[in-house]
């Protein structure tokens, strides 16, 4: 039997962990949480999770701050990970300029476009399309 995959998903709302838990779970991945960046960055090097789930805009260490750490760091570089949030739409040029190599996906995300890119991910580890299917193109 596979080892199933693991996923931290951080996000200060507990209705959005509720969500992202119930929907990744059910397709078969290991649900770790966290609700702050601080927590994530913690829980992130102990877990050693196989990809990440981050929303931005959080109180304390926000998804940026905190995905920037994580790379920063040899134990957490590598992880992939998978930016959600309400920043997306508005500002994905420079989303994407600031943290070249990730996803960005809007909320309200759609369910088949999250799976999309989390197998896209897990499958191809490396530069990210980051959510070309889901945001405007840089150019």
């Amino acid at each position: 039997m596979p080892v199933k995959k693991k996923i931290l998903i951080v996000d200060d709302s507990p209705v959005n962990l509720i969500l992202l838990d119930s929907i990744l779970s059910r397709v078969g991945y290991n649900v770790i949480q966290a609700t702050n960046g601080e927590d994530a960055i913690q829980i992130a090097r102990k877990e050693h999770p196989d990809l990440i789930i981050l929303d931005i805009v959080m109180p304390g260490i926000d998804g940026l701050e905190a995905a920037s750490r994580l790379k920063d760091q040899s134990a957490t570089r590598t992880i992939p990970i998978i930016f959600v949030s309400s920043l997306v739409k508005k500002h994905s040029s420079m989303l994407k300029k600031m943290m070249p190599g990730h996803a960005f996906l809007p909320k309200p995300f759609k369910k088949q476009a999250l799976l999309k890119e989390i197998r896209e991910h897990l499958e191809n580890p490396g530069p990210s399309k980051a959510g070309e299917d889901f945001c405007p193109k840089i150019g």
